[in-house]
């Protein structure tokens, strides 16, 4: 919910300040939601296609899930260096 000015945009050597890392916060914590949403849908193609492991759909599910919880992980992981930032 930041409120973005062209001034705020504009000053490329600005230190990150608190409403900074709180936006930070914010969109790491709606990316791995959107990371957590893309899990399931992986894991609901791994039972869907669990009878037939050859296929290409089954393959890519499973290599998917794989990578999105490394992503998850490194996100997670990010939060917690915000919120070590943020004094918390």
């Amino acid at each position: 919910n930041a409120k973005v000015t062209l001034g705020a945009i504009a000053q490329p050597d600005k230190v990150l300040d608190s409403d900074d890392l709180t936006d930070l916060a914010q969109l790491v914590d709606s990316y791995i939601s959107g990371l957590r949403d893309k899990v399931k849908a992986a894991e609901a193609a791994i039972l869907e296609y669990a009878e037939h492991p050859e296929t290409t759909t089954f393959v890519d599910a499973v290599r998917g899930r794989k990578n999105l919880a490394k992503a998850i992980e490194y996100y997670q992981a990010l939060a917690q260096r915000i919120k070590h930032a943020q004094g918390q």
